[in-house]
């Protein structure tokens, strides 16, 4: 599997939502909603600085279709960001 450093990654992958930039996204307060049983941002770059990001985060077209979350860990962690390219276009209506 593939993987950037949060560096080259940032450069070579948009969001796909929450914004038009990674800063934008970590500005964005809907990113930041809690979402019920899920880690806040603080315990994913934790977590990510221990076992690095173990699900890749997908792409297609050139954003992240699924994986905002982990990037941004991935980029407070400095940890490499493993991605896969999306083997469908099941992802189209969701990039803006």
């Amino acid at each position: 599997m593939p993987s950037l450093s949060p560096k080259q990654f940032a450069k070579t992958y948009q969001p796909s939502e929450y914004g038009a930039t990674w800063s934008e996204v970590r500005g964005s307060q809907e990113f930041h909603r809690p979402i019920e049983g899920a880690m806040s941002h603080e315990e994913m770059v934790s977590d990510v600085k221990k076992h690095g990001v173990r699900s890749p985060v997908m792409v297609y077209g050139g954003r992240v279709v699924d994986g905002h979350h982990r990037v941004l860990a991935a980029m407070d962690a400095g940890q490499a960001v493993p991605y896969e390219h999306s083997p469908s276009e099941m992802y189209e209506g969701q990039i803006k």
